[in-house]
């Protein structure tokens, strides 16, 4: 065999190795393929072992838009109002003071647990959380700080300072819902808020009332602090 015949062989042999190695590439890329290909912007396929984009977020709830949990805040200091009146008005009750305060106690339980209910009701129906906001546990705080100064008096002594507070905590709150009245997103709850402020009202006529019955004189002001004791001479 001549050198010519032994190239020709060899460059023959080697054109069909590289077809070989060509063709083998081929079988493992399609082997290695994932059958699911995806596309930017798309999830893949539940045997995809590469990265996937999360799934789209769900649609944020329209009771959380900012006019919602405006509302939201301002029936949660109604709520925190109403149980501090309940709370004060069972104290009344359960220390047996005079028949017109007693009575007048008996009122703010039943109509602030009215407005308890109605509020969870309204709420409840309009898909609005009752968030306990800052506020709202502000007025929890002053509740608390009222049933501690007011269970360790007794007889004449717990009459004038409990209606004295219920002077003091009716113009807050009338002064609370004034304000909210302007504010409030939903005409349901507007016109709730304007209903209880008519409430309100009354209770404040019947606590200044009694507190010219209850015999307490400008140097009798009970020892409510500073500020208390200035804003029962001022109101005097």
């Amino acid at each position: 065999m001549t050198l010519r015949d032994v190239l020709k062989t060899g460059i023959a042999r080697g054109t069909a190795i590289v077809g070989s190695f060509a063709l083998c590439a081929t079988v493992v890329a399609a082997q290695g393929q994932d059958p699911h290909p995806t596309t930017p912007g798309t999830t893949g396929s539940p045997n995809s072992l590469g990265p996937t984009t999360p799934a789209p977020a769900p649609p944020a709830n329209p009771q959380m838009m900012p006019s919602a949990a405006h509302d939201a805040d301002i029936l949660a200091q109604l709520v925190a109002i109403d149980e501090n009146e309940v709370r004060a008005a069972r104290e009344a009750e359960d220390k047996k003071v005079d028949t017109p305060i007693l009575n007048f106690a008996k009122m703010l339980h039943e109509d602030h647990m009215k407005d308890l209910d109605a509020v969870k009701n309204m709420a409840s129906r309009l898909g609005i959380d009752l968030m306990h906001s800052a506020a709202a546990d502000q007025l929890h705080d002053k509740g608390s700080q009222l049933i501690s100064k007011l269970d360790p008096l007794k007889g004449d002594a717990f009459a004038r300072a409990y209606v004295t507070e219920m002077v003091n905590g009716h113009r807050e709150a009338l002064q609370l819902l004034d304000d909210a009245i302007k504010t409030a997103q939903q005409d349901e709850v507007r016109q709730h808020l304007t209903a209880v402020r008519q409430t309100v009202a009354m209770h404040l006529r019947s606590a200044e009332a009694l507190q010219s019955t209850t015999g307490m004189q400008k140097d009798e002001t009970p020892d409510t602090g500073p500020d208390q004791r200035a804003e029962w001479r001022t109101a005097r």
